[in-house]
């Protein structure tokens, strides 16, 4: 009987917290004695704080999200701090006693704030789906007002406790977000719960080892059965490079553009696919800068220096310091700068280039590539983001763009360009999204060149394949 009252008292203290917390978020009025301060109390508020967490970092995602259990460091970090800047305060004001005080008092308010930006997320998303790019930024600029009604409660919080004046406790206040939220913009906050992406329980069945002893001879077939260039035609030869193994649209999407080329662009025995996949793992080289410089070196010794064309695509995540993300766990491989890629082309010996990359932020990679021989593609700009990575997908919204809809219809590369950038900014417009601006640099030498190629190769005019569209 004793433990059950023991337990009743304790959560009925814990809801007079709460309670009393949700006073001095809204700014009523509330008095020091109407907060119960105890370690049990304590321990109560952080292990609500932990549950409600969890709670309105799942409700945004549903039922099919993944915990993130490196979430629990990252809380214990949180409260780490807390306890920091009211041992702080405490020192500054030569009252110990006041530390367990602080900390219960502005958790017992921090459930509001938990509420608060799960809900406003909602409506940010909401109205920003309906908003330009301006009204966007606005909208989600709002959350600094939420931080500053954060303060607010940490000053009230401290005024309960601190008698003196107000510039003081303002003072108090700014140590106190200096010490919590400061370190929180320097290392991301990690949620509990994260999308759930592609089952990747064959990423068990890779071995390291295995795999990366296999590349030579995977490598090495999948050169040596390429044809060399032809006397008197410009051939083409492709290149896919998927290299981000944790979404399967990657690997899709370098299958369908190798068939599509083979079968409309004459690449048959002339093309080769480096994918990063536990699928492909056994019989397709991996995405690597290796692997690609070794195939492109390979390619320079057999294509005709004056009449063939490559035509490089790479599609995977990028970032917004221009690098392309080589990405196949657990294998350790090294990301690509636009340096590397310029790099390897150039000892290739290869002349003439058309660069196609369908990754965030790929404009970045322009200005280093281009030449009087070459067409780079880029899926955005140097500072924007693309879409359509979604594990489930075929295409990513720039490859169907480009290659499932007007490489289709047409031979022009240029001109597919011109037709997928327009196609993708309706898209990207009807889905509320910021404009992706793909770019383009075309030399006008092999422009020219391209428009030879194109008439042979609608001479032949092959029969269409199905787009992934009609399957």
């Amino acid at each position: 009987m004793a433990s059950k009252k023991t337990a009743i008292r304790f959560m009925r203290r814990l809801g007079d917290n709460l309670l009393s917390g949700l006073r001095l978020a809204f700014f009523q009025r509330v008095k020091p004695k109407q907060f119960s301060i105890s370690l049990d109390q304590a321990m109560g508020l952080v292990l609500a704080a932990a549950a409600l967490g969890v709670i309105t970092d799942l409700v945004p995602l549903g039922l099919g999200a993944d915990f993130n259990v490196y979430a629990l460091p990252s809380t214990a970090f949180d409260l780490a701090l807390a306890i920091t800047a009211a041992y702080i305060i405490a020192k500054i004001q030569k009252k110990p006693s006041i530390v367990l005080a602080l900390f219960v008092i502005i958790l017992s308010a921090a459930p509001v704030f938990s509420v608060l930006v799960m809900v406003w997320s909602f409506v940010t998303q909401a109205a920003a789906s309906m908003l330009w790019v301006t009204g966007r930024k606005l909208i989600f600029a709002s959350y600094y007002l939420i931080l500053a009604w954060y303060l607010a409660v940490v000053f009230r919080a401290i005024r309960l406790l601190v008698s003196t004046h107000l510039l003081r406790v303002t003072g108090l206040a700014m140590v106190y977000a200096g010490v919590t939220l400061l370190p929180m913009f320097l290392i991301p906050k990690q949620d509990f719960w994260q999308p759930h992406y592609d089952d990747h329980s064959n990423y068990t069945k890779v071995n390291a080892e295995d795999v990366f002893y296999a590349q030579d001879a995977l490598l090495d077939a999948a050169l040596q059965g390429l044809l060399p260039s032809r006397r008197g035609v410009s051939d083409l030869y492709f290149v896919g490079f998927g290299s981000y193994s944790a979404q399967d649209v990657f690997m899709r999407e370098i299958h369908s553009i190798r068939k599509l080329f083979d079968e409309r662009f004459d690449t048959r025995d002339r093309s080769v696919a480096l994918i990063n996949n536990a699928i492909t793992a056994v019989d397709t080289p991996i995405a690597s800068r290796t692997n690609l410089s070794r195939t492109l070196h390979h390619l320079g010794s057999i294509m005709h220096p004056e009449e063939d064309v490559l035509f490089l695509y790479l599609t995977s995540h990028g970032s917004s310091n221009h690098l392309l993300s080589v990405d196949f766990w657990p294998l350790p491989l090294n990301e690509m700068s636009p340096a590397q890629l310029k790099q390897a082309l150039d000892e290739s010996g290869i002349k003439w280039r058309v660069i196609v990359i369908s990754a965030c932020y790929s404009g970045g990679f322009i200005e280093r590539l281009k030449d009087d021989h070459t067409v780079v593609m880029t899926s955005a700009g140097a500072d924007k983001q693309s879409f359509g990575c979604a594990s489930g997908n075929d295409y990513t919204y720039f490859g169907q763009a480009l290659f499932d809809q007007e490489l289709r219809a047409g031979y022009s590369f240029v001109q597919a360009f011109n037709g997928a950038a327009k196609a993708l900014a309706e898209r990207e417009k009807k889905e509320g999204l910021d404009a992706s601006g793909p770019q383009m640099y075309a030399a006008p030498a092999l422009v020219q060149k391209l428009g030879l190629m194109e008439k042979r190769l609608a001479r032949s005019a092959p029969t269409p394949s199905v787009s992934a569209r009609d399957r």
